[in-house]
């Protein structure tokens, strides 16, 4: 499949907010995903979200459809009433009034969304317990996805540096890593694997991704892979207007660098041997590139600084040792993290707080300022 949709259950279906053990819209969901209408598991299911009515008001919406279907009757059942043309007029006009408050009724009953998620990337266990209010009257498949937008668990543009994180997450990591994969491949994995944490509404928003990675350096794409030769064939890297098909294959950076670095050094090579013309010529065969990445331009050393509350959690400390030192050290940099403490009171600290501070830096073993070395406190 190439597009998300949105599966509205049935009333019988509905969401009751009042019972803590009996969701039959949950229960209805979880079936729909691990299951398609033959009985076989279900592959995209990150391509499904789920609209469900309020149950407390399943049984008003039965009363305004029954009316309408009544009124509809008159003049469109199997046996219809003779009438004048003046009953005719007052009937058609009642049925527009009837048919519209359905239409609101149906936007205020089906007021419940769920987009799946997937916990955990090694089990097939998917949480359907996380159902959102919608806002909105009109039509509820524009207020569904109107929600799903708002709730960001559904993008019409993505950033290709998130996917990149995401890939280099699951993908483009551990002692033996995959540095790349087709689009084909990539969009399957977006669409069967919910703990990406990426729902896109169709495809073309991930080609568009791809195309703006490549031209802003943040992966490549090649044509193929010479695993032989250990060269991509046809590497577009940094630069702009690249065409995706569902061959091509996105590149890691990291790999699509080491790639660039080769081919400069077999330019050089024939250079030597036979001169600039046909260094260049070997040059375009092979790749596109932009050479402000080599490696003699690389950046050596990277700072990243926050400033963090001091009620910080732990949470937030891994965070940044997960999705910033991790990344560099992955990528064969040494890496060391500093904590600094920084304070200004514009009276002074007490002497009694700044001598604290000085002995139990001293027991934890923390570089203090020299200004406040426990000497002064003696």
């Amino acid at each position: 499949t190439d597009h998300v949709r949105l599966v509205i259950l049935a009333p019988k279906y509905a969401r009751d907010t009042h019972s803590a053990s009996v969701n039959p819209a949950a229960q209805a969901a979880h079936e729909l995903l691990t299951k398609t209408g033959t009985d076989t598991y279900r592959q995209h299911v990150n391509t499904l979200v789920f609209l469900a009515a309020n149950a407390s008001r399943v049984p008003e919406l039965r009363t305004i459809a029954k009316r309408y279907l009544a009124w509809d009757s008159i003049l469109n059942g199997d046996q219809r009433l003779t009438l004048t043309d003046e009953r005719r007029s007052e009937t058609r006009q009642r049925i527009t009034e009837e048919n519209l408050g359905l239409d609101n009724a149906i936007a205020t009953t089906y007021s419940w969304i769920m987009a799946p998620f997937q916990p955990d990337s090694m089990s097939d266990t998917y949480d359907v317990s996380q159902w959102r209010h919608v806002v909105g009257q009109g039509d509820i498949a524009v207020n569904a996805f109107q929600q799903l937008h708002r709730d960001e668990d559904l993008a019409d543009a993505l950033a290709p540096s998130i996917l990149a994180h995401r890939l280099l997450q699951h993908i483009w990591n551990g002692a033996n890593p995959s540095n790349h994969l087709s689009f084909n491949d990539l969009w399957n994995l977006l669409t069967t694997k919910p703990y990406f944490q990426i729902r896109l509404r169709n495809s073309q928003v991930l080609e568009r991704c791809v195309v703006d990675g490549v031209s802003n350096g943040v992966f490549g794409v090649a044509d193929s892979y010479d695993a032989a030769a250990g060269k991509y064939e046809n590497l577009r890297f940094n630069t702009p207007a690249v065409v995706v098909t569902n061959q091509t294959l996105i590149v890691a950076k990291a790999a699509a660098l080491e790639n660039v670095d080769k081919l400069q050094v077999d330019n050089n090579s024939t250079n030597q041997a036979f001169g600039d013309k046909t260094a260049s010529a070997s040059s375009d065969s092979n790749a596109t590139y932009n050479t402000s990445t080599s490696t003699s331009l690389r950046p050596k050393r990277v700072r990243v600084s926050k400033a963090i509350s001091q009620d910080a959690s732990l949470y937030d400390l891994n965070e940044i040792r997960d999705e910033i030192a991790r990344n560099l050290s992955n990528d064969g940099g040494n890496v060391t993290i500093e904590i600094i403490i920084t304070a200004y009171k514009e009276s002074g600290f007490s002497l009694q707080a700044t001598s604290v501070v000085a002995e139990n830096s001293e027991q934890l073993g923390l570089n203090l300022d020299q200004a406040l070395a426990p000497a002064d406190f003696t």
